[in-house]
């Protein structure tokens, strides 16, 4: 759904709200963390609490599918979600011990928009998806492989503060669990 809203050139408007991170996490890790545990592996986090302002529904679909995929594609070690704030920065780490991919697969090729001249993979839909809403939220996603250590992907974004255009009521600061 969210792949051919993209395709469709539709844009949604943002909804900035706060979240702790702390909560988001622990969100994902009750979520995921089910999955990774039942495959065998070991799924580790490290959180420094903290309040993000954001677009806390993309940032759960963006954090969602990195770890997801994670766990779906590691077969034995572990997966790890790490967040940390410098600054006016959060920076998010999603690593696994995996087989790691090909750093190009972050490389967003443009489509013209045109009938048949789509961008839309046939596999990989979830880190498509993630590709475009960090481009689309200004978000800095960045991939690291180790043939040892595997894959590690790094999703770094600043506090954004809702603008006139985006202080309408079904955009105003709130509070996210």
């Amino acid at each position: 759904m969210e792949a051919t809203r993209f395709e469709l050139g539709e844009r949604r408007n943002h909804q900035i709200e706060s979240v702790s991170a702390e909560a988001l996490c622990s969100g994902i890790e009750n979520w995921i963390g089910f999955l990774a545990r039942s495959k065998g592996l070991l799924f580790e986090t490290k959180i420094h609490d903290g309040a993000i302002y954001t677009d806390v529904r993309r940032l759960k679909r963006v954090l969602g599918n990195l770890v997801f995929n994670a766990v779906e594609h590691t077969y034995e070690g572990s997966v790890r979600l790490e967040y940390s704030r410098k600054g006016g920065v959060h920076r998010f780490v999603v690593s696994d011990t995996g087989p790691g991919i090909d750093a190009s697969i972050l490389d967003l090729p443009r489509g013209d928009g045109t009938f048949g001249n789509s961008d839309l993979p046939k596999a990989g839909i979830g880190l498509y998806v993630v590709k475009k809403l960090c481009y689309e939220m200004g978000w800095n996603i960045s991939l690291e492989n180790s043939e040892v250590n595997g894959t590690t992907f790094v999703v770094e974004l600043a506090d954004r503060i809702a603008s006139k255009s985006e202080s309408m009521p079904a955009t105003e600061v709130k509070q996210a669990v």
